[in-house]
């Protein structure tokens, strides 16, 4: 929600930009949905690093990076890792 707030109130010389949110470690999906199903007891998904997309063609995993939302609008996340942010969930 924070990096929702910061490109609401971004100065208006700041137009048409598209920001990704992100945390500062990157991880591809199936290392989160490892973690978390360890975290939680359920059995560990079978990941594959590509799924179809709406032309069929295959889509490769992607690490998303949060540098151009920090370099523009001085943005840091609230945790640094996936980990940290999904054990405040879990408790």
């Amino acid at each position: 929600c924070s990096a929702i707030w910061v490109c609401l109130g971004s100065p208006s010389t700041i137009q048409n930009e598209i920001f990704n949110c992100s945390d500062d470690r990157a991880a591809p999906k199936a290392e989160v949905l490892r973690w978390l199903a360890e975290r939680v007891g359920a059995a560990q998904p079978v990941w594959e690093n590509t799924e179809a997309g709406p032309s069929g063609r295959l889509i490769r995993d992607r690490i998303i990076s949060h540098e151009k939302l920090t370099r523009f609008l001085d943005w840091k996340p609230r945790y640094p890792s996936f980990r940290e942010g999904y054990q405040q969930i879990l408790g």
